[in-house]
C-alpha cells in the first residue's frame, strides 16, 4: 500500500487525492469532446464540470462520514483529509443535483449533457478505485481465502485479514462499461438514453459489489451504496423501455 505517495515539505499527497485528480483531469477533454459533437456550448462545459467537481467531493465526503458513523469506526483524522475519506456515490448524487440546477437555471439541455458525460463519469469511476486500493483507506472486501485474496498492511484503515479486493473488481467493471459506453454511444442519441444506459450498468455492477464490501446496512437488509445504486438502475432501465433502446443495447460491439 502507498497511502502516500510524496511529501513536499509538510504537505502529504496521498494516493487517493491524485487519483482522483487524475479522474477529473482525464475525465474533463472526454467531456469536451463529447459535447463538441453534441454541439454542446463551451459555456455550459465549464459550468456543469465545474458543478460536478463540487458536488463530488462535498457529496461524496458527507456520504462517507455518515458511513463510517454507521460502521463507528469514525476517525476525525481520516475522516476531513483532503486525501481520502470519499463515498463515490454521495458525490454522484450531490454532483447530479448540482448539474441538475445549473442546467435548469441556465436553460440547457440536460438530456444531451448527461449523454454526453457518462462514458467518462465510469472511467472517472474506475481510476478513483485506483487511489483506493493504493491507499487501502477501507474500501476493501469481507475476509476471503480467495487466490487473489490480500491484506492491506499498511492502508490508512490497515487489516491483517486477507480479503477481497473490491477495489480492483471495481476498477476492472468500470473500464468495461466504459468501453461499452463508448462504443454505444452514438447509436443511443436520444436524451439521457446513454446516460440511462450508465445507470443501469454501473448500478448493477455496485449493487452485487457491496455484497462483499465491509458497508454497514442501512435499511431493508442493504447498504445505503446498494440502495443509491439499485435507485438509479431502475431509473435508468424506465427511460431505456420509454425508448426501447435494447435493440442497440444488443447489437453493441465494444
Amino acid at each position: 500500500m502507498h497511502p502516500i505517495l510524496f511529501e513536499i515539505g509538510q504537505i502529504q499527497i496521498g494516493s487517493y487525492g491524485v487519483c482522483l485528480a487524475l479522474a477529473f483531469l482525464i475525465n474533463y477533454p472526454l467531456f469536451i469532446s463529447e459535447s463538441k459533437r453534441l454541439d454542446i456550448p463551451k459555456e455550459a462545459i465549464d459550468y456543469i464540470f465545474m458543478a460536478a467537481i463540487i458536488g463530488g467531493m462535498v457529496g461524496g465526503k458527507s456520504l462517507y462520514l455518515f458511513e463510517s458513523l454507521l460502521r463507528d469506526d469514525f476517525s476525525f483524522r481520516h475522516s476531513f483529509s483532503l486525501t481520502g475519506g470519499f463515498a463515490a456515490l454521495g458525490g454522484f448524487l450531490l454532483a447530479f443535483a448540482l448539474c441538475g440546477l445549473v442546467i435548469r437555471v441556465r436553460n440547457y439541455d440536460a438530456g444531451d449533457i448527461f449523454n454526453a458525460a457518462a462514458p467518462g463519469l465510469m472511467l472517472a469511476y474506475g481510476i478513483a478505485r485506483i487511489g483506493c486500493q493504493l491507499s487501502g483507506d477501507g474500501d476493501y472486501g469481507i475476509p476471503s481465502d480467495l487466490p487473489w485474496a490480500m491484506s492491506y498492511p499498511n492502508g490508512i484503515i490497515p487489516t491483517l485479514e486477507r480479503v477481497h479486493p473490491t477495489p480492483i473488481y471495481e476498477t476492472i467493471y468500470s473500464f468495461i462499461i466504459f468501453a461499452a459506453l463508448w462504443s454505444i454511444r452514438k447509436k443511443l442519441s436520444k436524451p439521457f438514453e446513454l446516460f440511462a444506459l450508465y445507470l443501469v450498468l454501473s448500478g448493477l455492477a455496485r449493487f452485487l459489489v457491496e455484497f462483499i464490501r465491509l458497508n454497514p446496512e442501512a435499511m431493508f437488509g442493504l447498504t445505503s451504496s446498494q440502495i443509491i445504486a439499485i435507485t438509479g438502475a431502475l431509473i435508468g432501465t424506465i427511460i431505456l423501455i420509454k425508448y426501447r433502446s435494447w435493440k442497440a443495447i444488443c447489437h453493441l460491439e465494444v
